[in-house]
């Protein structure tokens, strides 16, 4: 029994993976907790090479997702690259990663929708919440949880007026 329940946990992580991986185009984050877990498991497997071979496929799931997106991206669209680019646009986040300190500075003083003390006040509130939240999450949860989340929150502060805050966070 233990064993089958490892074989469909394992084939879950596979797919959820893959799906992730094609959902965003940061989805190829989940590869981080997968492959972090994927080594805990070998480790305690004695790093048998089922063990290494498995934790190599569930880490490899979201790029695998990424690249059929990607694949699909250059199909439909004529553009490999599409999914970012639209990201990095001056409409978009503007970048993969900006400073937060100057994106803060920016929504203040020069936000062109007129709303822009309340927005970075309330970006600031978020972002610390956020950041005091990142201890709870360190103590309790295990490291690739941590991990995936410390990535989520370094891109979500990162972006253009605070956009990606809402679904990142």
């Amino acid at each position: 029994r233990g064993n089958r329940l490892s074989v469909t946990r394992t084939w879950a992580a596979i797919v959820l993976g893959y799906l992730g991986g094609m959902a965003r185009p940061i989805g190829v984050l989940l590869a981080i907790p997968g492959a972090i877990e994927g080594l805990r498991h070998a480790r305690h497997d004695g790093w048998s090479r089922s063990a290494i071979a498995k934790a190599a496929v569930v880490a490899a799931s979201p790029a695998a997702g990424l690249a059929t997106f990607l694949v699909y991206s250059r199909v439909r669209y004529d553009s490999w690259t599409l999914p970012y680019t639209q990201q990095t646009a001056k409409s978009g986040r503007g970048a993969i990663m900006g400073n937060p300190l100057g994106i803060l500075q920016r929504v203040w003083s020069h936000d062109p929708r007129h709303h822009g003390h309340e927005v970075a006040l309330m970006a600031a509130i978020l972002i610390v919440c956020f950041a005091a939240l990142l201890v709870v999450v360190a103590r309790r949860l295990p490291i690739s949880y941590l991990a995936w989340t410390l990535l989520s929150f370094f891109l979500a502060i990162g972006s253009k007026y605070f956009t990606s805050l809402p679904r990142y966070m």
